[in-house]
Order: C-alpha cells, then sequence, then structure tokens
C-alpha cells in the first residue's frame, strides 16, 4: 500500500461528501492544517494535501502559498510559525 492511498484512507472522511468535485488545494491546506500536530514539516503537509485533494502533481510551492493566504484570512483559523527556514519546521499558535 503506497503512502497516498494509507493517507488517503485517514482523510477520507474530511473530503466534503455532499460534493463530488475535489476540494481545492486552498480548502485541501486548511483540513490538513487542522489535523496536524503542534509542529510539523512542510514535507509532511504537503503530501497530505496531495492525498485531500486528490492531485498528485500539485506544485509544492502552491500548497505552500495556500498556506500563507490562509494564515492571512483571520476567519480561515490558520496561524503558525516557521521555527526553522532551512528545515522548513512549522509550529501552530493557538
Amino acid at each position: 500500500m503506497d503512502l497516498f492511498t494509507t493517507l488517503g484512507k485517514i482523510f477520507e472522511p474530511e473530503i466534503m461528501e455532499e460534493e463530488k468535485k475535489r476540494p481545492t488545494i486552498k480548502k485541501s491546506v486548511g483540513i490538513v492544517f487542522g489535523k496536524m500536530p503542534k509542529i510539523f514539516g512542510a514535507s509532511s503537509l504537503i503530501s497530505q494535501v496531495k492525498v485531500v485533494s486528490g492531485r498528485e502533481n500539485v506544485f509544492d510551492g502552491t500548497v505552500l502559498r495556500k498556506l500563507r493566504e490562509l494564515r492571512t484570512d483571520v476567519d480561515s483559523g490558520v496561524n503558525y510559525e516557521v521555527i526553522d527556514n532551512h528545515k522548513a519546521i512549522y509550529k501552530k499558535i493557538n
């Protein structure tokens, strides 16, 4: 069983059942961010967003840009700080 199949089973309930379409990248980032631990790496966020969105060919930069966009949206509930720029480690802020 590959990574996308395994993660897909974990996040399957989070995908909008009422919508038959795949969630947008931005919505997928919000879903995955909510499930991430307090401290997480960008690589794990990106791989899980690819699974939730159903798009394996999303550029990493797109996922990180959507994460930054969500942080600027006060209503999104996404707030974090970058702990290590070189290793791309993030920490959630309540």
